[in-house]
């Protein structure tokens, strides 16, 4: 049986996830969220660095918490540049754009 491994957190962090966490930290909304895909997997093996952060909707979260999640997000990736929204189902993609390409997506 392999021994159970202690998350850390992830060494190679872009600013631009580092200003969404720490939004998300300061508002009363990142209880609306789990984070996951390979900024949760980068806890446990950090094998590559990811340009996204991938989240999904709490059962909790209501329509009112999921759009200020979203305004959260957007304000804080503002300060780097022009963001896009992207909507489909329940699935929101918050794009941070520069020189005519996505550089991260929340």
């Amino acid at each position: 049986m392999a021994p159970v491994q202690t998350p850390r957190p992830p060494r190679q962090l872009s600013p631009f996830a580092r200003a969404c966490l720490d939004a998300l930290a300061r508002s009363d909304v990142g209880r609306c969220i789990s984070l996951g895909g390979a900024f949760g997997l980068a806890h446990y093996h950090e094998y590559r660095a990811t340009r996204a952060l991938d989240a999904w909707w709490t059962n909790e979260a209501t329509r009112e918490d999921k759009q200020r999640v979203i305004a959260v997000i957007e304000t804080a990736l503002a300060e780097f540049g022009p963001t896009r929204k992207r909507a489909w189902g329940d699935v929101v993609s918050i794009e941070l754009q520069q020189e005519g390409r996505t550089v991260f997506s929340f």
